[in-house]
């Protein structure tokens, strides 16, 4: 549903009009603290920040307006960790399940954060320190 809005010129107006009020309410609501907040829109309100930022989003909708649907890609071989957040408002719980379904089974683990929204890295310390187990055994089981 985001990614719609996405779409529309106007979004980054909207998202930065009145001190970035509706970008920060968004981060708020998704558990991100004032101090991380203030850097995300630090960061995007620079000039093009935000715009390169929305057009990754941009691309993959044009992509899928033209072909009528996904764009095959094969099965996703590489080893992957997917830690997801079950209090995420942008990806459900459906949406993450999913995800499994475009990764080799045996290189594909999904570790749910709990109380924690889309922006794990900023949920603090028992966020933080799942995260940080989760990918230390991920590194040793695979390997460079």
């Amino acid at each position: 549903r985001h990614h719609k809005a996405f779409l529309d010129p106007e979004t980054e107006r909207l998202l930065l009009d009145r001190d970035a009020f509706r970008l920060r309410r968004n981060l708020r609501n998704q558990n991100v603290p004032d101090d991380a907040a203030n850097e995300y829109v630090r960061v995007l309100a620079a000039p093009g920040a935000l715009t390169a930022a929305l057009n990754w989003y941009r691309a993959a909708a044009g992509n899928l307006t033209r072909i009528g649907g996904p764009r095959p890609l094969g099965t996703i071989a590489a080893p992957t960790l997917y830690l997801w957040g079950n209090q995420d408002a942008t990806v459900g719980p459906a949406a993450a399940a999913w995800t499994a379904d475009f990764v080799q089974t045996q290189t594909y683990r999904m570790e749910v954060v709990p109380r924690a929204g889309h922006f794990l890295t900023d949920e603090g310390d028992a966020a933080n320190a799942q995260i940080t187990r989760c990918l230390l055994e991920h590194l040793a089981a695979h390997p460079v």
